[in-house]
């Protein structure tokens, strides 16, 4: 029988959060969940409905009597995305595994050092990208490694919404604003199937409506020997969400998801177009092939995959160098890398 993991959750004002500690107790076979500290950010009696549920019945602690619990088997950092490096660097102090959101920092130098207690502490380190559990991400992965699509030459990332005023003024407290809050998915993508590049830029702006002046427009170009690719992310698009999508280009076949992922009544879907260079005798639309997925929760295979990592069951590409590697890509996407 496998064991059962001791957890507690540091956080919860994330977008993440609540969705994350859900997972965590619904993952009964992989979880115990323990207790909760809160940091501070946010008085309990703010908690919004979702926080609630996800709290309901959890013992709430400080975050010094949760670190200074000597049975867990890991903690999950889900504070305000400014404060996700003091927490996971605590975490990592103190040798526990470790599940910290997306981005994990706001700055490249915390994010070095995160990175290097996490080696020298041999702990696990994962990190919240949940697109790296969307089943079209994976089929392409797929095909990319057994050489279905040949050499990827060029990723072109979209994730869009539509926020209202008071959440896109939010984004002037994150550092590179929209690129950082949403955009670095998309960088992970990027890194994911085109590989990492020193090569960034930076083209983020403003929108400018509703009086607005965040970063509210995020949008980067990485460049390779051979070809480029882009990231873009809005906070100030109708119907945004519905046309979050990934294409990829390779040398053999393109590979378009569209949208990444929708809410329906059967979970979160996904949907993906594929076409190899042995199916173009017509158009793009009389030769693709159309795959829909089945319906899943976003964040119960990204914590599932965090037991099995712990318990040592897989290994991924996604290795500490990797994370800092990327974390690289996203600073400098945002206009803010500084060794």
């Amino acid at each position: 029988m496998k064991k059962r993991l001791k957890i507690a959750q540091i956080g919860i004002e994330h977008d993440h959060g609540s969705s994350t500690l859900a997972s965590l107790r619904k993952l009964t076979d992989d979880f115990e969940v323990v207790a909760y500290a809160e940091t501070g950010f946010v008085a309990q009696k703010e908690y919004n409905k979702a926080q609630e549920d996800a709290l309901k019945d959890l013992p709430i602690k400080t975050v010094e009597e949760v670190l200074a619990m000597d049975d867990l088997d890991a903690i999950s950092v889900e504070p305000h995305d400014t404060l996700l490096s003091k927490y996971a660097q605590m975490v990592a102090d103190k040798g526990v595994h470790l599940h910290v959101d997306k981005p994990c920092a706001t700055d490249f130098p915390s994010m070095k050092k995160l990175i290097d207690t996490v080696k020298e502490k041999n702990i696990v380190f994962h990190t919240g990208y949940m697109y790296r559990f969307n089943p079209a991400v994976n089929k392409t992965l797929e095909m990319v490694k057994n050489g279905e699509l040949g050499e990827i030459f060029s990723v072109e990332a979209h994730m869009d919404c539509e926020h209202i005023p008071s959440k896109r003024e939010w984004l002037n407290s994150v550092p590179g604003g929209m690129m950082m809050f949403l955009g670095c998915h998309l960088v992970d993508l990027v890194k994911m199937f085109h590989g990492y590049t020193k090569d960034v830029t930076c083209l983020s702006t403003s929108t400018h409506l509703e009086d607005v002046h965040s970063k509210d427009y995020g949008f980067a170009l990485f460049k390779y020997n051979n070809g480029l690719s882009f990231a873009k992310t809005c906070a100030r698009e109708i119907g945004g969400f519905d046309r979050r999508q990934l294409v990829v280009c390779g040398s053999k076949g393109t590979v378009e998801i569209k949208p990444l992922e929708r809410y329906t009544n059967l979970g979160m879907q996904t949907y993906m177009n594929h076409v190899t260079d042995g199916m173009t005798k017509g158009r793009w639309y009389d030769c693709k092939l159309h795959t829909e997925f089945p319906g899943y929760d976003r964040y119960d295979g990204m914590m599932h995959n965090f037991a099995q990592k712990i318990r040592g069951e897989v290994t991924d590409m996604f290795t500490p160098d990797y994370e800092l590697e990327l974390y690289e890509m996203v600073a400098k996407a945002c206009g803010i890398f500084e060794e």
